[in-house]
């Protein structure tokens, strides 16, 4: 994930595909994903005074009841989590082209992971957060690189070069 200064500008050529590079996006995305989503139930259940569970994580009893506290912490921290995604593609991903398909990625591999954990997820609410969740990550993601990819390439090399000769 080699980085080129931002001060030199960036230029997109074709890109050659490397699977080591991909799957080491998939990995670092689906771990900042995971790290973050931890980050703000351990925060949301603090404020709501609820206990941390892994089944905030992977589960859909938090939802059970919408009336408690752990639902709603739940849902704020699925929420917010979003934000901890749109950091992630903006810096690993990078482009704007490519944000549909690893945010995706992260949230199909979470649907996955929960299927894996406690069978298949069917509450409504545990489907509406992500998928919200999931939107907002990608939309953002794909606004701030298409705003980083449109910025003008600073030409100072180059004039400072003719200026010389």
């Amino acid at each position: 994930l080699a980085k080129k200064p931002m001060s030199q500008g960036t230029f997109y050529g074709r890109e050659r595909y490397d699977p080591e590079l991909i799957i080491s996006q998939i990995l670092i995305m689906q771990s900042l994903h995971y790290i973050g989503l931890g980050l703000w139930f351990a925060l949301m259940d603090s404020i709501m005074g609820v206990p941390i569970s892994l089944n905030q994580f992977f589960t859909e009893e938090p939802f059970d009841n919408l009336s408690t506290r752990m639902a709603w912490a739940t849902i704020f921290g699925i929420l917010l989590n979003s934000g901890t995604n749109i950091g992630a593609l903006f810096t690993v991903v990078e482009r704007a082209k490519k944000c549909l398909d690893f945010g995706g990625t992260v949230y199909f591999l979470h649907l996955c992971f929960s299927i894996a954990y406690k069978g298949f997820p069917l509450c409504w609410v545990w489907w509406t957060s992500n998928l919200i969740a999931l939107v907002v990550s990608i939309v953002f993601g794909e606004y701030f690189c298409a705003r980083r990819e449109l910025r003008d390439i600073p030409m100072t090399r180059l004039s400072d070069r003719s200026q010389q000769q």
